[in-house]
């Protein structure tokens, strides 16, 4: 993957050109079926203005309800997987208002099972 930092301040250039309220936030998803290095139009990303209360739950639940319907997604600020309880306002570690993630499918998950814990020898 390139850069975080430059492909994020490339992304930032895609957002919609609409004004947001001082106190909101713009959040980017990259597309689950596009890479960092293809990103290259703003319709690459899920964009959404919010609050900085909104979870990343709340922002995963409604991007699997456009592109995942019965599936899990993870999102992910460069390699890092984010949080389902980190907040918008939280994930704004560059105090600019904007927040570039990249959605992935999640990792298959494997049943549990039980196992009972064996004595080391």
């Amino acid at each position: 993957m390139a850069d975080w930092k430059e492909f994020r301040d490339r992304a930032k250039q895609l957002k919609p050109d609409e004004a947001i309220k001082p106190t909101s936030y713009w959040v980017g998803i990259l597309k689950h079926e596009k890479e960092p290095s293809q990103a290259l139009a703003e319709n690459d990303f899920v964009w959404a203005k919010c609050h900085g209360r909104i979870t990343f739950q709340t922002l995963k639940a409604e991007y699997e309800k456009l592109h995942f319907v019965g599936e899990t997604v993870i999102l992910k600020d460069g390699f890092a997987e984010i949080s389902d309880k980190t907040t918008v306002a939280e994930a704004d570690l560059y105090s600019d208002r904007h927040i570039i993630v990249r959605a992935s499918k999640a990792a298959s998950v494997f049943k549990h099972e039980e196992v009972e814990a064996q004595p080391l020898d």
